[in-house]
């Protein structure tokens, strides 16, 4: 019945993801979603939601992971594309560079704060 089905929602890992997202970032209720509004909701969410940040961490087969495998010089042409749909320019390419090389031992870790820090950007929400 919808018992069961509300359970098995309530159990789903990506279902609660979702739901968390949809009340950080969703227009209130009645207003319409035409304007950017970012909100001490949004930020506070993708500053510290567990789910969110366990996303970023390298699992199989997702970027950040992906980007683990490259060389360096490569990463910031992939995360730039697959983030923002662009390449980056010749600055860009460099902090990406020097960054990795500051945390070259802790590559991994190097890895989610770029990516995260991309997809916390105001090019990233303006634009997606």
């Amino acid at each position: 019945g919808p018992d069961a089905a509300a359970d098995a929602d309530a159990e789903d890992p990506g279902q609660k993801l979702k739901a968390a997202f949809v009340t950080a970032v969703a227009s209130e209720p009645k207003q319409p979603a035409s304007d950017y509004k970012p909100s001490v909701k949004q930020a506070l969410f993708f500053l510290n939601d567990s789910q969110v940040l366990a996303l970023l961490q390298p699992h199989e087969g997702n970027l950040t992971a992906q980007l683990d495998q490259m060389p360096d010089a490569q990463v910031a042409d992939t995360v730039f594309l697959n983030i923002f749909s662009r390449p980056p320019v010749d600055a860009e390419r460099k902090l990406v560079e020097a960054h990795l090389q500051q945390h070259a031992k802790q590559r991994p870790e190097a890895l989610r704060q770029l990516v995260w820090a991309m997809l916390t950007s105001l090019e990233f929400c303006i634009n997606h």
